[in-house]
């Protein structure tokens, strides 16, 4: 059963565009494959099965996909994909903290502002302690947090974590 869950993980990746090379289309014909990725999720979540990697897949359809402009499948996936991280991984695996921001961004874009802030402050916060503070994975979760504080009005937080993100960001790039 490993041999399997790691080759449908395998066989996943394999029909996902290349990273950063998704055209409108191909992000499109990507919803046809989230059910896929949610099968891949629950069978290897009941076999205990769950790796990093197929957290990774799941969260990358789950993008894809509220790129596509589906973005309540896109929540559906990003959910299963946050949920069984945690479970599995625990909160502070690098695999968790991108399933769940994944999760937030597409909560912040369905107007969910509140759920969205409650979600990214512990992941955030799982983030800098375990990622450390130039981490892309933790800059991206005190982008996307920022992000809703700003629109839930808390604009003083807001703006303190976007000054972190550039200088993250010009530490991080130079």
């Amino acid at each position: 059963r490993e041999l399997l869950a790691g080759a449908a993980g395998r066989l996943l990746r394999a029909a996902l565009p290349r990273e950063g090379a998704a055209s409108p289309r191909a992000r499109s014909q990507v919803r046809l494959l989230a059910p896929h990725a949610t099968g891949l999720l629950h069978r290897s979540h009941r076999l205990g099965l769950v790796t990093a990697e197929s957290v990774r897949i799941a969260a990358r359809v789950a993008r894809l996909v509220y790129e596509a402009g589906d973005w309540t499948a896109a929540l559906a996936l990003a959910g299963t994909a946050a949920k069984t991280a945690a479970e599995h991984l625990g909160d502070e695996n690098p695999a968790t903290v991108e399933a769940r921001s994944g999760q937030g961004t597409v909560l912040f874009r369905l107007g969910r502002y509140a759920e969205a802030a409650d979600l990214l402050r512990p992941v955030h916060q799982d983030a800098l302690r375990t990622l450390g503070p130039h981490d892309a994975r933790t800059l991206d979760a005190a982008y996307e947090l920022q992000r809703v504080l700003h629109r839930l009005g808390d604009l003083g937080q807001a703006r303190t974590l976007l000054e972190a993100v550039l200088d993250g960001r010009r530490h991080t790039l130079g």
